[in-house]
């Protein structure tokens, strides 16, 4: 039974990362990949070397995976960013599986490897060239070799290594300050609880809490170095200065008017949802629970729905764990419980609830989930129930896989691999932009400077200078100047030459953001001060003359 067990698990697997790699096959078109993850290391391959790009408030955070990402544009490749981000999801089973190998048994752990890298979440991120799966292996590295620290007798190797895959992990994204804060609790209260009866447990606890603080810091540095040289806050932008935040306060209806579904910090978290949503208080506190069943991806309206999916067992397997009195590695258990529910508790009421933020505690979700159904195992032996309990963890896999197959028909790669359309065809699909940027490419020259309006500042198929998130920018210099003269004037002086519009948002908006003389402007300057050079999909490209 165990052996068929073991090739039944090795099959999934193979079957898993055989899929993965025929749907990473494709040119990136997710959207976070062509606003900054691929956007700003093409710029600086173009540029030869890391430089301020002021126009981008995303190329101020933290880049430790995009920089690899770099290596593969420089070489003219945009697809094998999939595979690099693919690795790190690999690499976190991989960590899984040898963590749970020495408690439980090789079949326990291979399907933990199994349950991780088939969560509908993680294969969505496997075949997008984003950096969360980075973020998630050295944050899981990083709670596992504290355990080691722990099993060592506190020998501070493990600690520092500990640090060090923290340090990385801040490196990759701002969400790992959160990780920073919990581990180093974590360090102090687990030194003091294991040491009890030592005479200098405090003064050790802080040292060993300042040794992995100080680690972590040490190798998020260069980061923090760049951005106060640049903007004199080493976390920009997180905060103008030290101690004033970056949010400015706006009235219900201008939230409402200018929704950006990556953004709630101008509102508390159930303001937020409540005006977006029109959600009741009970359905906001029951998020930690629906994020479990009602997880949603691949169109906007899914920001409403966490834009991402998980696994409802990953909720339910976990409790399993912490049945019995007799825990073995309890202290490991309530760890990670501990972790799951502080993280997840920073990450609900300091941003906007997407299921991509919070992937940090899958692996211990996951490590848990193990245990419970380990646990569940050994109390109903044989018999009905444990048939029953194969049947549902056997479920819990068809879930994952079930969900792989839908993205076989949103990617569609097989069209794609087997040359039914072009490149240029198939990224259209999913960019309507992609004419319109396709024809500044090829028939603009190299020094003019495109303002893009409503293009979902996805630039990185651009290869002229371009403004990502100009629409601010557009109605200042129509607010400001009083004829359309002054306001060619204002284009100038911002270095614009030309803009690329979505027609329909574009206008939608310009009524709602200006007066009935400032449209006429805008109208006047459109019509007579801008020649329309191309239209695809609504989306056109002018210049002004």
């Amino acid at each position: 039974m165990e052996k068929c067990l073991k090739i039944l698990i090795w099959l999934s697997l193979a079957t898993l990362t055989g899929s993965i790699i025929l749907l990473s096959l494709v040119p990136p078109v997710a959207r976070d990949a062509l606003v900054h993850h691929l956007a700003v290391p093409k710029l600086y391959v173009k540029h030869g070397g890391i430089y301020e790009i002021p126009f981008m408030i995303y190329s101020y955070y933290p880049m430790n995976i995009d920089l690899l990402y770099m290596i593969s544009l420089y070489f003219g490749n945009d697809i094998i960013p999939n595979f690099i981000h693919f690795t790190f999801s690999i690499l976190t089973s991989w960590i899984i599986y040898w963590h749970l190998k020495d408690r439980l048994n090789i079949i326990f752990a291979l399907f933990g490897a199994l349950f991780f890298l088939s969560i509908p979440i993680i294969i969505k991120l496997s075949i997008t060239a984003y950096v969360d799966l980075g973020l998630v292996f050295f944050s899981t590295a990083s709670i596992i070799f504290i355990f080691k620290w722990i099993e060592k007798q506190f020998n501070i190797k493990y600690l520092i290594i500990s640090g060090c895959l923290c340090g990385i992990a801040l490196g990759i994204k701002y969400n790992a300050l959160i990780i920073l804060f919990i581990l180093t609790m974590f360090v102090a209260f687990i030194y003091s609880k294991f040491n009890s009866g030592e005479k200098l447990k405090t003064a050790k606890s802080i040292w060993f809490s300042f040794v992995f603080f100080s680690l972590a810091l040490t190798l998020f540095s260069p980061w923090m170095i760049r951005n106060y040289i640049w903007k004199k806050n080493p976390i920009f932008p997180l905060y103008h200065s030290f101690f004033v935040s970056n949010n400015n306060l706006l009235s219900f209806s201008n939230v409402k008017k200018n929704f950006d579904p990556e953004n709630n910090s101008k509102l508390g978290l159930f303001a937020y949802r409540k005006l977006i949503y029109n959600e009741t208080p009970l359905q906001i506190a029951s998020i930690p629970i629906r994020i479990f069943f009602e997880g949603k991806d691949g169109e906007i309206a899914s920001f409403k729905y966490f834009d991402g999916k998980l696994n409802p067992f990953l909720l339910f397997f976990p409790i399993l764990a912490f049945y019995k009195k007799k825990m073995i590695f309890g202290y490991e258990k309530w760890i990670l419980l501990c972790f799951i529910i502080l993280f997840f508790l920073f990450a609900f009421l300091t941003s906007v609830v997407r299921i991509r933020y919070i992937c940090p505690i899958l692996p211990p979700l996951v490590i848990l989930s193990v245990y419970g159904i380990k646990n569940a195992f050994d109390i109903l032996k044989k018999g009905v129930f444990y048939n029953l309990l194969f049947i549902l963890v056997a479920f819990s896999i068809v879930i994952n896989f079930k969900y792989l197959l839908e993205q076989f028909d949103y990617v569609n790669p097989f069209n794609y691999l087997n040359k039914s359309i072009t490149r240029d065809e198939y990224i259209e699909q999913y960019c309507p932009e992609y004419p319109s940027i396709n024809y500044i490419n090829k028939n603009l020259s190299e020094n003019t400077n495109t303002m893009f309006l409503f293009i979902g500042k996805r630039g990185y198929y651009c290869n002229r200078a371009y403004l990502p998130e100009s629409e601010n920018m557009f109605s200042e210099i129509i607010k400001k100047n009083d004829n359309c003269q002054k306001i060619l004037n204002g284009f100038k002086k911002a270095g614009v030459s030309h803009l690329l519009i979505n027609i329909d948002f574009f206008n939608e908006w310009a009524k709602d953001i200006f007066s009935m003389e400032e449209q006429k402007k805008v109208q006047n300057l459109l019509n007579n001060y801008a020649k329309l050079l191309y239209i695809k999909n609504r989306i056109g490209v002018l210049s002004l003359i």
